[in-house]
């Protein structure tokens, strides 16, 4: 064989930057083909029509990976779909397409059934689908914002991929990343904007929700600024205080607030505010017709993230009938003690006049008034005899044995108990008995 001629050598030399020439006119119309892309399916369909002036393939492949992760988000392998269930048992680190991946470099197999790099398993899935698999290159899809997953290309036996076809793959690869990446934010943006009128609808089905819930929950809920400053009030409170929201809002709701009440609960409200920390206290409330009435305050704040108060939630619950049951069982508690102190004086104590005053004493305390005399029949005088009094503001005024005729008793044989309150202090501007019985008399109690 002949050496080749000077004319041949300038042909051979001529064709190679024509060749390149057309390469890169392929890239340019790939890259436009790839911007009217919306489908990842479509992707490997529109490499082939673009390429195979240039390639020997029988099948390219996409793998996109999910971030930080081994899993695959998607994958496309054109035609071969079966070439998935030969995939399937190989763990994802064996895989040629997460070599280019992890390595950033061209994944390069010359010969697929003679590659020790290739694993048995997964030499054995891709036999099991029949498919005849030769040279098989992966480059890395990657932008400069992330890593996304692997271009694959597989060719026939007899094939051989040389340098400057894995670079100009690895070129297909960069341009195909971009397109899948636009495509991703793309997609991203579209579905956002079909999801946020759905998001809307659910947000305000939320709210109506969460609105009904609050106007019908058996509580007074209401809600405060980070400053304490009332903000919301259900339909609930505002209608037993008889306000509007207007009015309530603000400090407008301490209106509503027991005036013995209010410097205690602001103040309460105030360490509060002062802490972030939530709390609960007993106090009184206006109803629209003027009778107060006993709740229960409870607050808990909300924060944001950087662990600041933002919001105060909370409720107030009617007490009042629990109150009221407190107070009866306080006052039955209290005659309990008085009955079990009496009884213990009465049999600790032999003398009759100190059992009397110790009973007179007990029953001051017991009702809280101003003064208590236990009274017996006299015989000479057909009078009453004070024989215990129990009235430590008397000054001398009225003293024991003193002789005093009770109005209303009927029978002189009986023994009277009186009792005086406040009236008793107007009998003290006067020294004459008389003025201090008719004072004392008007609460009474027989024995």
């Amino acid at each position: 064989m002949g050496s080749p001629t000077k004319c041949e050598i300038s042909e051979d030399v001529s064709a190679q930057p024509r060749s390149i020439g057309r390469r890169y006119e392929a890239v340019l119309r790939l890259s436009e083909a790839l911007s009217q892309c919306r489908e990842p399916e479509e992707l490997t369909g529109i490499l082939s029509d673009q390429l195979r002036e240039f390639l020997e393939f029988l099948q390219f492949y996409i793998i996109v990976y999910k971030e930080n992760s081994t899993e695959v988000e998607w994958a496309v392998v054109g035609r071969e779909k079966s070439l998935v269930a030969g995939y399937a048992d190989v763990p994802v680190e064996q895989r040629p397409s997460w070599q280019a991946y992890s390595t950033q470099e061209p994944f390069h197999i010359h010969d697929w059934n003679t590659d020790e790099r290739v694993p048995a398993p997964l030499k054995e899935g891709i036999a099991a689908q029949g498919l005849d698999v030769g040279p098989l290159v992966f480059v890395p899809l990657t932008t400069p914002h992330r890593r996304l997953g692997a271009l694959g290309m597989s060719g026939p036996h007899g094939t051989a991929y040389a340098s400057d076809d894995i670079a100009f793959l690895r070129l297909i690869g960069r341009i195909v990343a971009f397109a899948i990446d636009d495509n991703f934010n793309l997609r991203q943006a579209e579905a956002a904007r079909a999801e946020l009128p759905r998001q809307n609808e659910k947000l305000q089905r939320s709210e109506r929700e969460l609105r009904d819930v609050i106007e019908t929950i058996p509580s007074m809920a209401w809600s405060a600024a980070a400053d304490g400053a009332a903000e919301f009030f259900n339909r609930r409170w505002l209608d037993y205080a008889g306000l509007t929201a207007d009015q309530a809002q603000g400090w407008g709701r301490t209106t509503a607030v027991h005036p013995d009440d209010l410097k205690v609960l602001v103040e309460y409200w105030q360490e509060m505010l002062a802490s972030g920390k939530p709390g609960e206290i007993e106090g009184r409330l206006r109803r629209f017709d003027g009778e107060y009435r006993w709740f229960f305050f409870r607050a808990t704040p909300a924060f944001d993230e950087s662990g600041k108060v933002v919001k105060w939630y909370g409720t107030n619950t009617d007490i009042e009938l629990r109150k009221k049951a407190e107070q009866i069982l306080a006052v039955q508690n209290t005659r309990l003690q008085l009955l079990l102190k009496l009884t213990n004086q009465i049999t600790s104590n032999l003398e009759f006049r100190e059992v009397l005053r110790a009973i007179s004493a007990s029953i001051r305390e017991l009702m809280h008034c101003d003064l208590v005399h236990i009274s017996l029949p006299d015989a000479a005088s057909g009078k009453f005899r004070v024989h215990a009094l129990d009235f430590p503001e008397s000054r001398g005024f009225v003293k024991e044995e003193l002789l005093i005729t009770p109005a209303g008793v009927a029978n002189p044989t009986q023994a009277i108990a009186g009792i005086a309150g406040a009236g008793v202090r107007t009998a003290r501007k006067y020294a004459h008995p008389q003025s201090e019985r008719s004072a004392h008399s008007r609460h009474q109690l027989r024995s």
